[in-house]
């Protein structure tokens, strides 16, 4: 996988402007297990998924693994890395982890 840029949260904010902060969103978390990966189904209001995302950044990590959430109006995946780096994938890009 080439080096990713990471977003920062204004610009991961702006990708879910004009959904209601309270509205579910369905995400992926993902943890290496045995040479594979665990991918556990999460839901989370906007508000508080924003508030995680926010918070994994300033921490430079995020809890439990990577995340995967899906953005709105089909404008690809928002990746979270445990590191607390993000970046979208877009479709028709290689996929994370493909080189």
């Amino acid at each position: 996988m080439g080096f990713k840029t990471s977003l920062d949260f204004p610009a991961i904010r702006n990708s879910f402007s004009g959904v209601d902060a309270q509205a579910p969103i369905r995400f992926n978390r993902v943890r290496p297990h045995n040479g594979g990966e665990i991918r556990r189904p999460c839901v989370l209001p906007l508000k508080a998924l924003l508030r995680e995302i926010e918070t994994s950044i300033v921490e430079q990590r995020i809890a439990g693994g990577d995340l995967e959430i899906p953005l709105p109006r089909g404008r690809g995946l928002l990746v979270g890395h445990h590191d607390g780096i993000y970046w979208i994938e877009r479709p028709g890009e290689t996929p994370r982890g493909s080189s």
